[in-house]
């Protein structure tokens, strides 16, 4: 039994050192560079399989969601404008 306890004392301690990761703003920026890359991969194999390559145009928001696509987008947005 008490190597249980220490097991979720350990969980516990790895909970909340990951919790408190997920809301920092290290994961916030890797998050949205991570994003930007998954969507310009995407954007080349658009264009590669004759998709056209205008940026009016936004085909992913078709496969993820129009509303998490926006989000995404704003929070881009913000994060560009903090830095001017």
């Amino acid at each position: 039994m008490k190597g249980r306890v220490i097991n979720l004392e350990k969980e516990f301690e790895f909970d909340n050192a990951f919790s408190t990761f997920i809301d920092g703003n290290e994961y916030e920026a890797t998050e949205d560079k991570l994003f930007k890359l998954v969507l310009a991969a995407f954007k080349a194999g658009w264009v590669a399989a004759g998709g056209d390559n205008t940026e009016e145009q936004k085909p992913i928001a078709r496969c993820i969601g129009a509303d998490y696509y926006l989000k995404k987008l704003n929070k881009i947005h913000q994060h560009q404008t903090n830095k001017l």
